[in-house]
């Protein structure tokens, strides 16, 4: 993969991250909806969001709802991850 790619990924990764950034401290709260939806709620909305930026000609909304995606599934995987994570084998 070139290094241009790698770059522009990063340039998506980062402006992903300031989305999540901007929408929390806008929400307020101490435990963020993506807390209390489930796993299979959040794939629910990867589908709608994903297919709603499939078919939209506004390039400015479908770079949105792919920031969204990509955002949901970082949702998931915080939450599969800390599921991982409790059912490590505990070493005695």
């Amino acid at each position: 993969m070139s290094e241009s790619d790698l770059s522009k990924m990063r340039s998506v990764d980062q402006d992903a991250f300031v989305k999540i950034t901007e929408r929390t401290e806008s929400y307020g709260t101490d435990t963020p909806a993506w807390r209390l939806m489930s796993v299979d709620a959040m794939f629910g909305g990867i589908i709608y969001k994903t297919d709603r930026a499939r078919v939209t000609k506004d390039l400015y909304k479908k770079y949105d709802d792919l920031l969204d995606s990509i955002n949901y599934l970082r949702f998931v995987g915080v939450l599969v991850k800390e599921e991982l994570e409790r059912q490590k084998p505990k070493s005695t």
